[in-house]
């Protein structure tokens, strides 16, 4: 997969966006492009996501699948010459919600886990017709926080161009996943 970002286009232009929709969704997005002299030019983006999540825990009612989500990104753009152009972007996400909604579908008593150990016996109980509900034993979090930067500098020498690309990310992130989708503590997982 390939994301090209978007570029200053060297005149004033304003675009935006919003969505709304079912179980509480509301999208907003927004980005300007500002000339910045005769070569260099400027965009910044800005997206906001929110919904509300599909699944509700029996044994304590919280929600799973929120999204709560905000972005933002910037670049500046250079052509100092017909031969020499630099670009400098940032680009800060937030990710916020609830875990994803799980559920336990169908369940083989005389099974083993994958440990070779055997499933507790009224592991299937924890089932329901209703697919919004789930019996899951974890605390729901979605809780993420990205951040970058990069400067690329062209020189076109002739034949050949040399290209400077220096970049830093940063990424932080911790979620909570129930695989087994019971009130047991058996597949939870936090990372």
């Amino acid at each position: 997969v390939n994301i090209v970002t978007r570029s200053p286009t060297g005149e004033y232009g304003l675009d935006g966006r919003v969505t709304v929709g079912e179980d509480g969704r509301f999208d907003f997005g927004a980005g300007v492009d500002i000339p910045l002299g005769e070569n260099a030019g400027a965009v910044l983006s800005f997206l906001h996501q929110e919904r509300d999540g599909f699944g509700t825990n029996v044994y304590t009612g919280e929600t799973f699948g929120d999204i709560d989500n905000d972005a933002l990104f910037g670049r500046v753009a250079w052509e100092a010459s017909d031969t020499f152009h630099a670009s400098l972007s940032f680009d800060y996400s937030q990710q916020g919600g609830t875990s994803t909604h799980t559920i336990l579908n169908n369940f083989n008593p005389s099974a083993v886990s994958p440990l070779g150990v055997p499933l507790p016996p009224d592991l299937g109980d924890d089932r329901s017709s209703d697919l919004s509900l789930n019996f899951s034993s974890i605390d729901p979090v979605h809780d993420g926080e990205v951040k970058g930067a990069n400067l690329t500098l062209d020189w076109e020498l002739g034949a050949t161009t040399l290209k400077s690309i220096t970049a830093y990310r940063e990424l932080e992130q911790f979620d909570t996943n129930d695989f087994d989708s019971s009130g047991y503590v058996f597949y939870d997982h936090s990372f």
